[in-house]
């Protein structure tokens, strides 16, 4: 079931009001709550810029999605990050390029531990992408999850 997700730290794109809302499969809230604690640990916002979609062709995409995305059943989001503190903006290069030390990196790596996949590590490097991996981890939850989102 398809849910608008609010988090405290999480915030749809502002730039594109057509995508301010943030809807998720209801199965992704707690990967959602994962993100949100560690932005609100961390002092970051995440601007989501893409959550869940009906198509795999995806105008201006920086890397081409994947067939069996995650995104086409709600458990991804690709993000953008502020700095709270600082007001400092980190696009999918200045992610990518994040070390362990700044609080991108620590993000990703709080995320990670909770069992969250970061796209700066898939072979096609993707760095704005989070989710949690359905698509490899339950391929058969995955297809029923296609099956209720594309009838």
């Amino acid at each position: 079931m398809l849910i608008k997700y609010t988090g405290t730290n999480v915030v749809g794109n502002k730039v594109d009001t057509k995508r301010l809302d943030i809807f998720i499969d209801a199965e992704f809230k707690p990967s959602m709550d994962i993100i949100n604690d560690a932005a609100k640990e961390l002092g970051l916002q995440v601007v989501v810029i893409s959550a869940k979609r009906d198509t795999i062709n995806v105008k201006g995409a920086i890397v081409k999605p994947a067939t069996n995305s995650n995104h086409l059943v709600g458990h991804a989001v690709d993000v953008n990050f502020i700095v709270t503190a600082t007001g400092q903006f980190f696009n999918s290069k200045m992610i990518q390029a994040s070390t362990a030390a700044d609080p991108i990196g620590k993000f990703i790596k709080a995320v990670k531990q909770k069992g969250i996949r970061w796209g700066g590590e898939f072979l096609k490097k993707d760095p704005v992408h989070f989710d949690d991996g359905l698509n490899v981890k339950n391929p058969e939850r995955y297809k029923e999850k296609i099956k209720e989102y594309f009838k």
